[in-house]
C-alpha cells in the first residue's frame, strides 16, 4: 500500500524556479536546507556528514570526489553521506523533488 502523496502549501513551492535552496533551520550543531531541483539540474551540497531526506519520491545522483551513485528515494527515505568532501546532487528524474538536506556540523 502506497502512502498518500504529500501536498505542500503554495507558499512553499517556488513558481517558475527550476531549483531552490532555502535555509529552514540552523544552529551550532545542524543546518537544514529545503531543496527543489528541476529535471537534469544539479547543485552542490554543503560538505560534512549529513543526510538528504526525501519529502516525496526522488531519483537523484550523488557525485563525490569523481564517484557517481544513483539513488532512488521514496517519500521519507534518506541518504546518509559521511564525508568531508563536497558532493553534487543531480536530479535524474522527470519531476521536481522536494527534499531537506540536514548537515551535521
Amino acid at each position: 500500500m502506497n502512502p498518500p502523496p504529500i501536498v505542500l502549501p503554495a507558499a512553499l513551492i517556488a513558481p517558475n524556479v527550476a531549483h531552490t535552496q532555502k535555509s529552514i533551520a540552523e544552529n551550532e550543531r545542524v543546518r537544514g536546507t529545503r531543496l527543489m531541483l528541476g529535471p537534469g539540474e544539479s547543485l552542490p551540497l554543503h560538505p560534512s556528514c549529513g543526510m538528504l531526506v526525501a519529502l516525496d519520491g526522488a531519483q537523484v545522483r550523488f557525485r563525490t570526489g569523481g564517484q557517481d551513485e544513483a539513488v532512488t528515494l521514496r517519500p521519507a527515505n534518506f541518504k546518509w553521506r559521511d564525508s568531508d568532501r563536497p558532493a553534487v546532487l543531480l536530479n535524474r528524474g522527470r519531476t521536481v523533488p522536494h527534499a531537506v538536506d540536514i548537515v551535521v556540523r
